[in-house]
């Protein structure tokens, strides 16, 4: 994928998607809302994309990997942690704090321990 647009402009259009969408949720039918959650199913699809942009497929299942980007708290501070991982299999993910560090841990299998079971 080229990054036609950079991270910003497309969160920042995310943003803007999601906040018309919750100024008219509650007053347009659902036929006119359509649109507008397209709208934002495209952007998150166009962010996740970006993301993952240079990963390898998955080497069980060979889909492509799905990336994003979360907030964790360091030293009391929210802050950007962006991972990679496969939607099929379990337990498939790696983080960085840049997509291409996500992406570099991603394609050299460097991934994060397996979730624990809730009993």
């Amino acid at each position: 994928m080229s990054r036609i647009r950079d991270i910003k402009e497309i969160k920042d259009e995310l943003e803007a998607a999601r906040t018309d969408y919750q100024g008219k949720a509650n007053t347009l039918p659902a036929s006119e809302l359509r649109p507008l959650t397209d709208k934002i199913k495209e952007l998150q699809a166009e962010l996740a994309a970006w993301i993952s942009d240079g990963a390898l497929a998955c080497t069980v299942c060979e889909i492509s990997p799905h990336g994003m980007e979360q907030q964790v708290a360091i030293k009391g501070q929210a802050m950007p942690i962006y991972e990679v991982g496969c939607l099929v299999c379990p337990d498939r993910r790696a983080q960085g704090f840049t997509p291409e560090g996500a992406v570099k841990a991603w394609n050299e299998e460097k991934f994060l321990p397996p979730k624990k079971e809730v009993a």
